[in-house]
């Protein structure tokens, strides 16, 4: 089954250069997504119901052609495949003359919000999305947090604020991008990556800050996200 949802860029979701932020494309992906999720049974309408909720654990964006200010969108987005722990959905984003403007990946897994735990996923519960078995990247493997990266004083703090915190009382997946960002020089914190990957090893939830830095290795940006026990949340890879 594939789901297409259409967006208008407005006039908060563009740089200076009238281009659409990162964030805000993460944010149509996941609409999209969560659409599909809808129509299958297991998204945010019925979560009173099922207890279930989907948990993110990687993203992969490709941008060929950004879009702008103005601009109407039409993403299109499908379950590419399941096994019994993970789902993997993956995107195509395209202008109003159906250019393909974007790529995009990402590998899910399901929770009981009662348990925390992930539950298994059968074949009766994924038939209704309908998986199409097609991926757009079918030797792409997702990274794993590098747990080589240690936290010293080059780093910066970021305050976490109420309205990063959403329905599963942990901060949004979209906002860890901007986190990320902080760490970079201010030179490069206004820079459109049009090529990254975000790993979500842990949840961050309610807390007053944490803590973010960044290397440049194999012509990437790498930047962590870690918590007062330096521990790894989150990494993002940009290039």
């Amino acid at each position: 089954m594939f789901v297409k949802e259409q967006f208008y860029i407005g006039v908060k979701e563009f740089d200076k250069f009238y281009n659409l932020k990162n964030e805000q494309l993460l944010y149509y992906l996941e609409s999209t997504g969560a659409k599909h999720s809808n129509i299958a049974g297991i998204g945010l309408k019925q979560i009173e119901d099922t207890k279930l909720t989907w948990v993110l654990l990687n993203w992969k964006v490709d941008i060929t052609k950004r879009p702008k200010y103005d601009d109407t969108i039409i993403v299109k987005t499908w379950s590419a495949s399941t096994d019994k722990l993970y789902a993997y959905r993956d995107f195509e984003v395209y202008d109003q003359d159906n250019n393909l403007l974007c790529t995009a990946t990402s590998k899910w897994v399901l929770m009981n919000i009662d348990t925390w735990k992930i539950v298994r996923m059968t074949e009766e519960m994924m038939r209704p999305y309908g998986t199409e078995n097609y991926t757009i990247y079918p030797n792409y493997k997702y990274p794993k947090v590098d747990n080589s990266i240690n936290l010293n004083d080059n780093y910066k703090i970021v305050d976490i604020t109420k309205n990063m915190i959403d329905v599963n009382h942990h901060v949004h997946n979209t906002y860890y991008y901007n986190i990320a960002l902080e760490a970079l020089p201010d030179e490069l914190k206004e820079n459109q990556f049009d090529h990254f990957e975000i790993i979500y090893k842990k949840e961050i939830r309610k807390t007053n800050s944490v803590r973010v830095k960044y290397i440049f290795k194999d012509d990437k940006y790498i930047i962590s996200i870690f918590n007062a026990e330096n521990d790894i949340y989150s990494q993002v890879i940009l290039s």
